[in-house]
């Protein structure tokens, strides 16, 4: 894919990702979307996912009890487990989040 279209596909991405999450997308920052005040957002869109990830996922959430969650844990050899990368759907993280914001006082710029 040439750079022009893999910059136009990650900026497409980043707006579906800002709309569904009710963030704005970044301009000339380091990361791509803000207004949300729990966390950031980097994007990334590729044509495929390693089919590990994906079997990886369905193998938990298949594994997931009723109305729980299904997150997905990697990490590398020698690595802190602290440092491992967690894995949800964005439902789910948008569920999340605004399961925990409802428990926060959230400042008025962000409702």
């Amino acid at each position: 894919m040439s750079g022009r279209k893999s910059k136009q596909r990650g900026k497409s991405f980043e707006l579906a990702v800002a709309k569904f999450l009710g963030m704005k997308r970044a301009h000339f920052e380091k990361y791509d979307l803000y207004g949300h005040p729990v966390i950031t957002v980097e994007c990334k869109k590729r044509e495929k996912l390693p089919k590990s990830i994906k079997d990886w996922y369905s193998q938990a959430a298949d594994a997931a009890e009723c109305g729980k969650v299904p997150v997905l844990v990697m990490g590398e050899l020698g690595q802190r487990t602290g440092d491992a990368l967690a894995v949800v759907t964005l439902a789910d993280l948008d569920a999340l989040l605004f399961e925990v914001m409802c428990g926060m006082e959230i400042e008025e710029k962000y409702l």
